[in-house]
């Protein structure tokens, strides 16, 4: 009995690496907390950050510290795996569903296909992947000029 008790809780344990939780939406004192702490960690100027808000497009230059805060901020958030090896695509989607309908997300459906060996490189790629499609999917449907 014992050993089967064993046997379930590794199996358990093993399978927990391969599936991937039901994303629950952070409240936005959360999400404050969690970009202080990447911007403590990461040293990361807060400035870069608030440009890419602003201007909705991936920073060109000092990319280091922001690639790190990504990587910090993405882990926290449930959007990349605690290794930094994968994207937590089912995740990232629902959190986009939020904002926009399931079906127009097929602008950056192609952005599951971006790989990357460091953490933050991968975080980067992604977030200027989805910036991009977004942006198509509001030109193409009159939002933006």
């Amino acid at each position: 009995m014992e050993k089967s008790l064993v046997f379930l809780f590794v199996v358990y344990v093993c399978c927990l690496e391969y599936v991937q939780l039901a994303y629950v939406p952070k409240s936005k004192h959360e999400l404050m907390r969690i970009a202080k702490d990447c911007i403590d960690q990461t040293q990361v100027d807060p400035a870069d950050i608030h440009a890419v808000i602003e201007n909705e497009q991936v920073p060109t230059t000092n990319t280091d510290k922001y690639k790190a805060f990504l990587a910090c901020s993405y882990k926290k958030q449930g959007y990349l795996s605690e290794d930094g090896t994968a994207m937590l695509y089912d995740n990232l989607f629902s959190f986009l569903e939020l904002f926009y309908n399931a079906e127009n997300l097929k602008y950056v459906e192609h952005c599951k296909s971006i790989r990357a060996n460091d953490p933050g490189e991968l975080c980067f790629k992604n977030l200027d992947c989805i910036l991009t499609g977004l942006k198509q999917y509001e030109r193409d449907n009159g939002i933006i000029d």
